[in-house]
């Protein structure tokens, strides 16, 4: 059960940069914004300023798409560079469409060059596609290891994850050769070689494929993620189900602005799959 807007903002008007740093630490961000949002706007921005980076990271990709830039843009330039870092590349590519144009021009102008790079090539793919709703965050490996120094190897590149369900095992030029699960990795002996793990018939989705067929994917093997791949089947990218999940709800809500010109045969209890077809 979440906790009362109203007690969230009282504990967050006094807090110091620290205090705050450990009180989110057990909040969901989305219990927080609300949180926010019962603070008069200067109260608001003066607990913002004392979030830690990737805090604010999680506040703007909860916020309502019309009021991200404004909490981004209330920081200083260093400071949105820091917050920009911590975003994940599919909601910062999101987040950068659905701005006008001097506006994403000057988020993309505040991005690091790796960051800019992968924001561009997102942008350029057709948004409900594969690639256009994939993260590049994603975490490889090659089957030589042993499950001890791929255990070893993910504390320290775990971070840098969307997602952390399963491992795709890949060759020296990144072609997608097969996948391990995580649960694989921890339930064998350290001295396990990985190769007896992989499962090499891993199935994967093309960069072009419509969001409606990748849903199809999803419902039909019920993986949490799966891989995106290019023409030479090079992993490029990773979808969660979450990400098709937030598809299906903001088809839906679109659904309910339409709700006069509805079909009275329709259902609203259709599955993912159906949902989407509908459209």
């Amino acid at each position: 059960m979440s906790m009362d807007p109203i007690k969230i903002s009282q504990l967050l008007i006094d807090k110091s940069p620290q205090e705050l740093a450990e009180l989110v630490e057990n909040l969901h961000p989305a219990d927080v914004l609300d949180a926010l949002h019962e603070l008069e706007e200067t109260q608001r921005f003066e607990v913002f300023d004392r979030f830690p980076d990737e805090f604010i990271a999680e506040l703007i990709q909860e916020e309502d798409e019309e009021d991200q830039y404004a909490i981004l843009e209330h920081f200083s330039n260093k400071r949105q560079t820091a917050i920009l870092s911590e975003i994940s590349s599919d909601e910062l590519a999101d987040f950068v469409g659905s701005l006008d144009e001097d506006e994403s021009e000057a988020v993309i102008e505040k991005l690091n060059k790796e960051d800019k790079e992968e924001i561009e090539q997102l942008l350029s793919y057709e948004p409900e596609t594969a690639g256009g709703i994939m993260a590049t965050e994603f975490v490889t490996i090659r089957d030589h290891r042993t499950v001890k120094t791929t255990i070893e190897y993910l504390q320290k590149t775990v971070h840098e994850a969307e997602a952390l369900f399963y491992l795709y095992i890949v060759d020296q030029t990144d072609h997608l050769r097969g996948v391990v699960s995580i649960r694989d990795i921890i339930t064998n002996p350290f001295d396990t070689p990985v190769k007896e793990l992989v499962n090499p018939n891993v199935i994967s989705i093309p960069y072009q494929m419509d969001q409606e067929e990748v849903a199809n994917l999803f419902e039909r093997y019920g993986f949490s993620m799966m891989p995106v791949v290019d023409e030479e089947n090079k992993i490029i990218g990773v979808i969660t189900v979450d990400d098709i999940m937030e598809i299906v709800k903001e088809e839906a809500t679109e659904d309910i602005h339409r709700l006069a010109g509805v079909d009275k045969e329709e259902r609203i209890d259709s599955t993912l799959t159906e949902s989407l077809k509908s459209r």
